[in-house]
């Protein structure tokens, strides 16, 4: 399996149900809190998709109003929300504290909604909607996964475990091979997982 190819629409779907809906398929409602990190890490990339197919600048401005709009945000609350879950949540596991409360539930939407809990200001958010979301925008135009040159989906695959090695073969060593154009190389890098049958449960893609 080569390390680096480009790959069609087609694929990309399989690889990124691989990387992002097989694995979430086997969680409950508990899980939600984990199905939101995952979604948020892929709705900044679905954001920045956007913004490249519109041909629109992918600035940190640009980024923030697209977010605004998408989530019927003010700049303020935007600010907040992202501040409150993104940076919380992948930074550290955990939401950001602050003035702004949360509250994850079933019966909140899929879009934050800033509401009161006596004086305190608390997002309310259902984390499974969310995920289903930024999941199907992704599915139902598989342009805005393969939109990323910069972070393309790894490769999931077969690789046997003996064929590595501590040191690059001399073929391939450094001083034998010409550098290569960044220019001239696909736009999809990819890298390989899975190790053997054996060590697999089955096809990742179903």
């Amino acid at each position: 399996m080569p390390w680096i190819e480009n790959i069609d629409e087609t694929r990309a779907v399989e690889l990124f149900k691989a990387w992002f809906v097989k694995p979430m398929s086997t969680m409950d409602t508990d899980g939600g809190f984990v199905a939101f990190m995952v979604a948020l890490a892929l709705y900044e990339r679905l954001i920045i998709a956007k913004l490249k197919l519109e041909n629109s600048d992918t600035d940190k401005p640009a980024i923030k109003q697209k977010i605004s709009e998408d989530l019927e945000l003010s700049d303020h609350d935007r600010s907040v929300f992202w501040n409150l879950f993104r940076d919380g949540l992948l930074h550290q596991g955990m939401p950001n504290i602050g003035k702004t409360g949360f509250i994850l539930h079933p019966n909140f939407a899929e879009k934050p909604k800033l509401k009161y809990d006596g004086e305190k200001p608390v997002f309310c958010i259902d984390p499974w909607k969310f995920y289903q979301r930024v999941i199907q925008e992704f599915l139902s135009n598989p342009c805005l996964i393969t939109a990323s040159e910069s972070f393309p989906l790894a490769q999931v695959g077969v690789i046997q475990l003996g064929q590595l090695t501590d040191l690059p073969s001399e073929s391939n060593s450094a001083n034998d091979s010409p550098a290569i154009p960044s220019q001239n190389l696909p736009t999809t890098v990819t890298g390989v997982i899975k190790t053997d049958h054996s060590s697999g449960d089955g096809d990742p893609l179903t």
